[in-house]
């Protein structure tokens, strides 16, 4: 039988190397809200909470409710799975593109397509120069 007095970890049975507390948490939120580009307060406020809100879960203080970290995500415009999901090389935008990549037809889909491809190997030759 489990120890049930042990810290409880969704975490330590999967493939993810990384172990969540409040201050791993706090420190990802961090990062993720510098990256947006929203101050802490401005971010806290823009949520509907006090200007403090934030910077109590980044310090590792607090967690926030599940509404709150629904919201959060909301407000990166990152889908949840992506906030603990980091540096396996895919962009937390990436899964706004299936919602508009669905209301897309196959001639649509095909010339956005073409553009990624066009851009991309703009973006590599640029890397050679």
């Amino acid at each position: 039988m489990k120890n049930y007095t042990e810290r409880f970890d969704i975490y330590s049975e999967t493939n993810c190397m990384f172990r969540w507390d409040k201050n791993s948490f706090g420190l990802r939120l961090a990062t993720l809200r510098e990256e947006y580009g929203s101050s802490a307060r401005k971010m806290s406020l823009d949520l509907g909470q006090n200007k403090n809100y934030i910077n109590s879960i980044e310090s590792g203080k607090n967690f926030p409710t599940m509404e709150g970290f629904l919201n959060i995500c909301d407000y990166l415009h990152m889908e949840p799975h992506h906030f603990f999901h980091h540096g396996q090389g895919q962009n937390h935008y990436f899964s706004y593109f299936e919602d508009i990549l669905n209301g897309l037809n196959d001639t649509q889909i095909n010339l956005l397509y073409q553009l990624a491809v066009n851009l991309a190997s703009t973006s590599d030759s640029k890397k050679l120069l």
